[in-house]
C-alpha cells in the first residue's frame, strides 16, 4: 500500500499519513459515485436544498458542542 506523509513546516513533524487506494478500491468508489450522482439527479431540487439544510444545522450543532466559545462567529 502506498501511503503519503504530510509534514509540518515549521517543526517537520509528521500531521497526517494518508493511504491511497488500490486500482481495484479506486475503481469501486468511481463506479460507486457514478451511481449515487444518477441517484442524486433524480431527487427535486426542493428536496436537496432540504438535506442541504439539515446538514449544515447539524453540523453547526455538532461544532458548537464540541467547541466552548464556538457560538462566536466571525464574518470578515
Amino acid at each position: 500500500m502506498t501511503t503519503q506523509t504530510t509534514i509540518i513546516p515549521h517543526n517537520q513533524q509528521p500531521l497526517v499519513v494518508r493511504n491511497y487506494p488500490s486500482k481495484i478500491e479506486l475503481d469501486g468508489a468511481l463506479q460507486n459515485a457514478a451511481r449515487a450522482q444518477k441517484a442524486w439527479s433524480n431527487v427535486s431540487v426542493q428536496e436537496r436544498i432540504n438535506i442541504g439544510r439539515k446538514f449544515m444545522v447539524s453540523n453547526i450543532e455538532e461544532h458548537r458542542s464540541q467547541s466552548p466559545g464556538s457560538d462566536c462567529i466571525f464574518v470578515g
